[in-house]
This record gives C-alpha cells, structure tokens and sequence, in this order.
C-alpha cells in the first residue's frame, strides 16, 4: 500500500531502478519503524503498550486503529517529498503568465484520462477499506465482532460525507461550477482516509461529520500543492497526507468513552474534547502527527535528494 500511495505522487518521471530502490526504503525502513512505535505492545506512542512497563506516552498513548497517521500520513508524507524534490512533469505548469483559454487546455490535458477505470478503483478500494479498518479488531470474540459491525457504520459515514463535501463544497464557494466525477471519487478517499483513525471510537454522526471535513481538507490541500507547483498526478499527498492529519487529530475530538473501552479497552478518564474527556488525548494525537510526519519528511528528504543528486530517476 505504501508503494502505491508514494509512486503515484511521481507518478510518469521516475525510472523503474529509482521506484525500487524508494520502495524498498520506505517499507523496509520509514514504515515499520513507524508501526512498532504506534502499533507494537513496547511502542512508546502505542496504545497497545503497558504504561508501567514500557512507560507509554500520555495515559491512553496514541489512537490510531487503523492507520490515518501509520499507513496514510508516512504514504502522504513521502509522496508530498518526492513530488516536490523530483519535480513536475514537462509542460505541467506554465513558465510564465498565460491566458485563462490555455490555463483551461493545460488542465485538460493533464487531467484524469479514463474516469470509468478510476472510479472503479476507488470502489475496489472502498470495499477493500472495510477489510482494512474492521479486521484491525484483530479478533471477533469476546465483543470485538460488535466492534467491527460499528466500524463498518463509520467508515461508510466517513467515505459518504467526504465524497459529498469534494463535489458540493467548490461549488458552494465558487471555486469550481462544475459536477466533478474526480472530486467525487478522490473525496470518497480522503472520508476514508480521515476515518481510519478513529473509526473504532467514535458515533456515526461524528464519523460522517469527519468525513465531511476531510472532504474540505483534500479540497484545499490540493489546491495549496497547486498554488505552490508541486504536480502530484494521484492527489496522494492531500489525500493520504494532509486527512491523514485530520484523522488523527480527529480522534482527540470526537473519541467517547464508552468506544475507547471497547476498542481498547482503557478507562483512564481521557478521551474526545468534545465529549468532556480534556484535552490530554488532543495534544498526543498532535504530538503522534508530528512525529511521523518529522520522520518521514527526514528520511525521504534524504532519500529523493540523494536519487536526485545521482540523477537516478
């Protein structure tokens, strides 16, 4: 999954040896190092560690059950480094200022070729999702079967409130007049990807609410990489990135008490701002956010360089 979220944000100028060679430091390295911090019984961020033992951060450590900051924030992370250090594809953007009639025929050229294909692989991914986020239980006894009937109602919250939010909010602003079956699907994503954190631990009305801001997260993260000129053909950085964030944070939000028990089965007295729980939860799901992110960006920024240098790619 990592392969495909980072080489699609290079996706038409990278050779295959430079593709290989990311590949394998990324998922050999940036990744797992990641999970073991977050997901592993002796992570200092897990919230699968023992607090006495392994002295885990915070009191219920960091949520994230089914990977917003693990899968998504590293994929997004090392696809926003790699776009901007390799470069965008020749004749993406214009070298100087050009009429709004050439402005149009450019994005028209580079714009998605065959939306048949790609909404039907949103919809495998989206069927795929619930694998993804209902198994991360890991078990269906002892009440985790519950659990992942509930994490199903919220991932198709989420992925229906992000596809509604990337096609009717550009249009509530102006910003785009037109019904985008590309915003629809890559909205449907970023619901999804916002999601996967919190699934487990929140109610479906805020799980379509998430999702709904996601929506509005991708919408105007895509448009920053395009202001700042950083040509990501697959929008895999806005998002797997950018509501990989959001879904995290989410998390310090939205999270309930009763969800966190049996998900994880915590009763620490912290959990979502919104429901009373302080704002303990909030400040390490950001601190989480900014850990991964930091590593990330570290080792990709070392990564793509050093192909660049070599001229690699």
């Amino acid at each position: 999954y990592q392969r495909r979220v980072h080489g699609g944000a290079v996706a038409e100028r990278t050779q295959i040896g430079a593709y290989m060679v990311f590949s394998a430091v990324i998922t050999g390295w940036t990744y797992p190092v990641v999970v073991h911090w977050v997901w592993s019984g002796a992570g200092w961020l897990s919230a699968f560690a023992d607090k006495h033992e392994f002295n885990r951060i915070g009191k219920n450590g960091m949520i994230d059950f089914a990977g917003s900051g693990v899968v998504h924030l590293v994929g997004g992370t090392a696809a926003l480094v790699g776009a901007a250090i390799i470069g965008p594809r020749h004749g993406r953007f214009a070298d100087g200022p050009e009429s709004p009639e050439l402005a149009t025929e450019r994005e028209q050229h580079f714009a998605p070729h065959n939306k048949v294909l790609s909404s039907l692989g949103v919809f495998i991914l989206w069927l795929g999702w619930y694998g993804f986020n209902c198994v991360s239980t890991l078990a269906l006894s002892g009440g985790f079967s519950l659990v992942a009937a509930k994490v199903a109602v919220t991932t198709t919250m989420g992925a229906v409130g992000g596809g509604a939010s990337a096609v009717v909010g550009p249009r509530l602003i102006g910003t785009n007049r037109m019904w985008s079956t590309d915003a629809v699907m890559n909205g449907i994503l970023a619901g999804l990807v916002s999601i996967t954190a919190p699934c487990s631990v929140v109610e479906p009305w805020a799980a379509l609410v998430i999702g709904i801001i996601g929506g509005f997260v991708y919408t105007g993260a895509a448009a920053l990489l395009q202001k700042l000129r950083i040509d990501d053909p697959l929008q895999a950085s806005p998002i797997h990135g950018f509501c990989g964030i959001w879904g995290c944070i989410a998390v310090g939000l939205f999270c309930t008490e009763g969800n966190l028990k049996s998900a994880y089965g915590l009763e620490t007295g912290v959990y979502g701002l919104f429901y009373g729980g302080g704002g303990e939860q909030l400040g390490i799901q950001i601190l989480g956010v900014l850990i991964i992110f930091l590593w990330t960006a570290f080792w990709s920024v070392l990564l793509f360089g050093g192909l660049r240098a070599a001229g690699s790619y």
